[in-house]
């Protein structure tokens, strides 16, 4: 049976033991070593223009650091970008000791000395004690090496022996103890000083020196413990910012360092992440030593956003940065920062930042962090408001997004109109007959009736009247094929009005002979291969990913190859899709899925931004024990979902199911884009092998296609490139025909397959319709197709990037 898990709202973590980590991820992870640069004694050096960012933006972040002097560092792709302050300065930390000495907790738990839920008593025989009364509470036996490690232990807020104020795992309470006493059983565990440990283990493998980080004594506890050096986790450690940025390099490279595994990458994404059983836990009253009289507390919602002695951005508290960003915070803003989807580091400390009274507990770091995450090229909407990282996607643009292919230009200067035909702007507006667009180059700049519009007199007229113009038309499930014919599908494509494709799920360098095609083929927007487990369905076309560090490698690597998008498949966990999310949306790409072992409600609060596949909804709908049954032959074997889908979509009642409409509402409540792809599931009765079910099913999917639309929900056009019923080159037609059957009407079916499709690409700034501004992408077809989708077949001519593409353009003739 498959591992089907539910994700609840704000989850984006599920543990994993660190043996399977060690054994899995540490090859992994050498074999990705050489990708990285490395800080030896100095770090290499670049400008932020280098590594693109903005350095005004980076300037702005440094000199709100210095309102509070001190010293600091800004790093990106492991490259020293900006410093500011004496970097060799070392300074009390305060608390980001906590994030500093967690590290030791993960030694230890690698090592075999004890478990994260392991009872804190069966490793230390004195734990809790003093006071007397903490023994009196009944709560001592259930303390765990997790409550120590998230807050949730109990005990009071000093460091000393204090108090413990409520039952573990029940509340949260920012605490000194309780890391305190964490720290004392890694010292008990090993028997030796932690700062021995970790200079051993961790600070001089990354290059840190005593010169650069040393503990103070104790605060608040005797010197030794057994005999050996105690060490504090709630503050203690003095170090330079430079001591710093290493380690905060060191978690973001998911604890590898030149090709060792220092740290399990695992033990790194507990620390980075909240937990299920911590969010939404209420926060203890901080409390006066003396009166024992509570006051509020000053940390917000902080259950919410904290994970082992990491702070994190999980519950995007911090807008406009990345919900994946984590970092240490100590008295006097001490920092180190760790972005992983922007692949950045930053270490700051000096004296505390003004606050606002009354202000969030999140409100002094953005005019610090807010800037650095902004000064990434093309992120600047992050800092402006227009997008907030998983958000609905309603309210999410992606924007910059760019075709692996970029189509030749005619001359800047030369001058086309296009006059005569029936015009469909793409937005479901009322047609215009006689139209005339005027093409400077490659661009629009002027389209309406041919009454309104001025024809420039140097302009080459085209002649198009009795033909209807529409956008070029946009592909969201394009797939180049495979074999000796693969590269002749994308110009058989375009040649019927496909000017845009895109293609999710396949190896980029695919396309690298598209790229460079002697014919003209379409705007090739690309994915990478699928992100997937074993056993995959397509081995060729998948990257196997097991753990959260392989994702976020995966997506930054596809990104940089050019990737516009990334596509989940349907073996990969829901863990994993929530981190694909996370990370794609931060360097402002969507990721679609298609899902079989999933159920579509767990993958969309996840934060999915489309579904591939009307079929991929069937778990979610179906009853439980018939999509429990899919869901174990599908992962037993991945061929049976050929038959079994329409099997199980043949035992839909879409009437009367109570799992229909909350389907739906979450669909359009989260702005998912549904890419139904229906031409290839079409199964009609005489048709060649095909049964009684396999026609119920497609009933079904035909039927939920147009609930889905009824309700609000932003179909799109996608071909999936073949289709049973029509000739290769014409699935997308059918599917036009297709999403009619289902209820939409024709002019929107023109608007799914032009401009919705170019909001779910991320280009609609330039393509997806006729107006003033957008690139000169046209079809012309024979007929009206607003009357009758069937038009769409009778394609004549082809216009992409202001070039005509098929042999026999439009005739000119001069004057009006």
């Amino acid at each position: 049976m498959a591992n089907v898990i539910r994700l609840s709202a704000g989850i984006t973590t599920i543990l994993v033991t660190c043996a399977n980590l060690l054994l899995g991820a540490h090859d992994a992870n050498r074999a990705h070593a050489d990708e990285f640069s490395w800080p030896n004694e100095e770090w290499e050096t670049a400008s932020p223009a280098d590594v693109g960012m903005d350095p005004r933006l980076i300037e702005s972040a440094r000199d709100y650091a210095l309102t509070g002097s001190g010293s600091g560092y800004i790093t990106r792709h492991g490259k020293l970008i900006l410093t500011w302050g004496d970097t060799r300065r070392k300074y009390d930390l305060k608390s980001t000791s906590k994030s500093i000495g967690i590290t030791a907790l993960g030694l230890a738990i690698a090592d075999g000395k004890f478990a994260l839920h392991d009872r804190v008593v069966d490793h230390h025989p004195a734990f809790g004690i003093p006071p007397k009364e903490n023994a009196q509470t009944g709560w001592l036996n259930k303390i765990t090496v997790f409550h120590l490690a998230t807050q949730t232990a109990g005990f009071a807020k000093r460091g000393g022996y204090e108090p413990l104020l409520f039952e573990p795992g029940t509340r949260w309470h920012y605490s000194d103890g309780g890391p305190n006493w964490l720290a004392e059983c890694v010292t008990l565990a090993y028997g030796r000083d932690i700062s021995d440990l970790m200079f051993e283990r961790i600070f001089t493998p990354i290059g840190v020196t005593a010169d650069d980080l040393h503990w103070r004594n104790n605060s608040y506890r005797p010197h030794k413990i057994s005999g050996v050096m105690r060490r504090e986790f709630g503050s203690g450690v003095h170090a330079n910012v430079d001591a710093m940025a290493r380690l905060g390099y060191l978690y973001l490279r998911d604890g590898l360092w030149k090709g060792r595994q220092l740290l399990p990458s695992d033990f790194i994404d507990k620390a980075r992440s909240t937990f299920p059983e911590v969010i939404g836990l209420p926060e203890e009253p901080v409390r006066n030593a003396a009166t024992r009289q509570g006051r509020s507390s000053s940390h917000g919602n902080a259950s919410d956003h904290y994970g082992l002695l990491w702070w994190n951005n999980a519950d995007g508290s911090l807008a406009g940065v990345p919900h994946d960003a984590y970092w240490s915070w100590g008295l006097h803003d001490s920092l180190i920062i760790v972005i992983p989807s922007l692949d950045i580091v930053v270490s700051r400390a000096g004296k505390s930042w003004s606050r606002e009274p009354g202000g969030e507990h999140y409100d002094v770091l953005k005019p610090f962090l807010q800037p650095i995450v902004a000064a990434v090229q093309g992120r600047k909407e992050i800092a402006d408001g227009e997008i907030s990282i998983d958000r609905p996607a309603e309210q999410r643009t992606y924007r910059g997004l760019r075709e692996f292919n970029p189509p030749p230009s005619p001359n800047e200067e030369s001058v086309q109109a296009i006059v005569g035909a029936t015009m469909i702007d793409g937005y479901g507006g009322e047609p215009i007959d006689d139209a005339a667009i005027v093409i400077k180059g490659n661009r629009i700049v002027a389209a309406g009736s041919r009454n309104d519009v001025s024809i420039p007199a140097d302009a080459t007229i085209f002649d198009t009247t009795g033909l209807t113009i529409l956008p070029g038309l946009l592909d969201a499930h394009f797939h180049i094929g495979s074999g000796a014919g693969m590269y002749e599908i994308p110009p058989l494509f375009l040649s019927h009005g496909v000017t845009t494709a895109r293609d999710p799920g396949r190896p980029i360098e695919i396309y690298e002979p598209v790229r460079d095609s002697k014919k003209p083929v379409p705007r090739c927007l690309v994915t990478g291969p699928h992100f997937d487990r074993a056993p995959p369905a397509h081995p060729h076309n998948a990257v196997i990913l097991n753990t959260r560090a392989e994702v976020r490698r995966a997506v930054q690597r596809y990104f940089e190859q050019g990737a516009s998008g990334i596509k989940v498949y349907y073996r990969l966990p829901l863990e994993l899709i929530a981190e694909t999310c996370t990370t794609s949306h931060a360097l402002g790409i969507p990721v679609t899925a298609h899902l079989e072992l999933i159920d579509a409600d767990d993958a969309i609060l996840a934060g999915l931004d489309g579904i591939e596949h009307i079929a991929s909804f069937g778990t979610a709908l179906a009853e439980p024990d018939i999509a429990a049954r899919f869901q174990e032959a599908v992962d037993s074997h991945n061929e049976s979902r050929k038959d079994e889908r329409y099997r199980l979509w043949a035992s839909l009642d879409l009437e009367r199911s109570p799992r229909v409409q909350p389907l739906l509402e979450l669909i359009v409540k989260h702005g998912v884009y549904v890419s139904p792809t229906l031409a290839t599931f079409e199964r009609r009765a005489g048709d060649n092998r095909v049964e009684e079910f396999h026609v119920r099913g497609f009933e079904n999917m035909l039927k939920f296609t147009g609930m889905c639309h009824a309700a609000g929900a932003t179909v799109v056009t996608g071909s999936h490139t073949w289709s049973n019923q029509v000739d290769l080159g014409w699935a997308y037609q059918r599917e036009m025909e297709l999403l009619v059957e289902s209820g939409m009407t024709p002019s929107e079916v023109i608007t799914a397959s032009t401009m919705a499709n170019a909001r779910f690409f991320g280009v609609a700034e330039r393509l997806g319709s006729i107006e003033n501004g957008k690139l000169a992408d046209f079809v012309l077809v024979q007929g009206n197709p607003l009357e009758d989708i069937r038009a769409m077949y009778n394609v004549r001519h082809v216009m992409l990037n202001g070039l005509w593409v098929d042999q026999t353009p439009p005739k000119t003739f001069q004057g009006r």
